[in-house]
């Protein structure tokens, strides 16, 4: 917790003033030995200015300011009218402009159906792209529901180039998957940038916050501050990871295929722009994140 030098100042000041004020009564008690109604009109202003500095001192601490949370974080990011809210099926598409790529199945596929968006790869070692192409976004708080019906692995995509040759890739392994060896499997997460072949820190770590049972819900979410990003899953912070490589782009999902045909539903998107351009700048005051 970092503390601002004024709000230090006040603490000190104010510890000094009560300090100094019951010494003060009881040299004056001791030297003078008033009578008891001398005593309760003196000790009456004396209870009413320690009542007024204690106040102080308990008021003193939201003016301090310290880093946030992860927790915090993720409250802050998601608060307010989001610029993207998508529920992710046919029928939504009517209405809005988001760009949502479509490819017909049965293969390596992007589809809407009345229910959902489903993503399907096909592939070995593959991850098939869904990118919303009508935006892009640079500080923001992706969020998107989804479920792996089938296969390997899936996620999210943010800061997509248009032709999902560039970008980042939050997945993680379902319970029957296999994500790049016997090992990778079960729930286990990580954060690629693809297109540069990189696996970034963390690498393959299991989350008891994610279920990785075919078929369960999970909600991922990513909120990316510049080169700061931070990983959360069903509202659970996952980790944090510093990288530069990627600045902005398009966001979307993916499913991810080692071997086996992997299929992906997904059904609610949300996008938050953030007015912060690094972590770093983000702090607690009056109990609110600001930049």
């Amino acid at each position: 917790m970092s503390v601002d030098p004024i709000s230090l100042i006040g603490l000190i000041g104010t510890l000094i003033a009560i300090a100094a004020t019951v010494a003060g009564t009881v040299i004056y008690f001791i030297s003078n030995k008033p009578s008891l109604k001398h005593v309760l009109r003196v000790s009456l202003p004396v209870a009413i200015v320690l009542i007024l500095i204690i106040g102080i001192a308990v008021v003193i601490p939201h003016f301090s300011s310290r880093s946030p949370s992860p927790k915090d974080i993720y409250t802050w990011a998601m608060q307010g009218q989001p610029v993207l809210d998508d529920i992710l099926n046919l029928n939504a598409q009517k209405d809005n402009d988001d760009g949502w790529f479509q490819r017909p199945g049965p293969n390596d596929s992007c589809t809407f159906t009345s229910q959902t968006y489903q993503v399907t790869s096909t592939g070995s070692n593959y991850y098939q792209p869904c990118i919303a192409r009508a935006r892009s976004f640079d500080n923001f708080a992706f969020q998107v529901q989804m479920k792996i019906l089938s296969g390997d692995g899936g996620g999210l995509i943010f800061r997509s180039d248009r032709s999902a040759a560039y970008y980042y890739a939050f997945t993680f392994c379902s319970s029957q998957g296999n994500c790049g060896g016997t090992d990778v499997k079960d729930g286990y997460y990580a954060l690629y940038a693809i297109g540069y072949g990189l696996r970034l820190e963390p690498s393959h770590i299991k989350s008891p916050a994610i279920n990785p049972q075919l078929g369960a819900s999970n909600t991922l979410a990513v909120v990316a501050l510049g080169s700061d990003i931070y990983l959360y899953a069903n509202g659970q912070y996952l980790e944090y990871v510093h990288d530069t490589h990627l600045s902005g782009g398009t966001i979307g999902v993916t499913a991810y295929a080692q071997g086996s045909t992997t299929q992906v539903e997904f059904s609610h998107a949300t996008v938050w722009q953030l007015s912060c351009s690094t972590g770093a700048s983000l702090q607690v005051k009056f109990g609110q994140v600001v930049c």
